[in-house]
C-alpha cells in the first residue's frame, strides 16, 4: 500500500546515504558522531490510520534538532508513484518543526 511504499522509499534513501537502519518495526535510522550516538528517527506505517508515523530523539536538544533537520529534510524529497509529494504539515509534531523555519 501507499504507506509501505513511502516507508520503503525513505529507508532506501537513508540506506544509500550510509545510515545504520534497524528494520524491526518500519525503520529506525541512527545518527552517530565522534562522541557516539547522536539520535535516531523512527518511520513506520500506522496499522490503524492512513498515515506514516515519524518520531525523533536525540541525546540532547541540539542533537535532536540536527536529526530532525536531516530526517525531515530527506522526507520532504520522498516521492512515490501514488504519492508524488508527502504532506508533512498534516502531523502536529512535524508542522511545529516546520514552523520554526527549518
Amino acid at each position: 500500500d501507499e504507506k509501505e511504499e513511502v516507508v520503503r522509499k525513505a529507508l532506501e534513501i537513508f540506506e544509500a546515504m550510509g545510515f545504520e537502519i534497524d528494520r524491526t518495526d518500519g525503520g529506525i535510522i541512527r545518527w552517530y558522531d565522534d562522541k557516539g550516538w547522536v539520535g535516531q528517527a523512527l518511520i513506520r506505517k500506522s496499522n490503524t490510520q492512513p498515515m506514516v508515523i515519524c518520531r525523533v530523539e536525540g541525546r540532547d536538544e541540539a542533537a535532536k534538532a540536527r536529526v530532525e533537520e536531516e530526517f525531515f529534510g530527506v522526507l520532504k524529497k520522498v516521492s512515490t508513484e501514488r504519492i508524488p509529494r508527502l504532506d508533512l504539515g498534516s502531523d502536529d509534531y512535524v508542522r511545529e518543526w516546520m514552523s520554526r523555519g527549518t
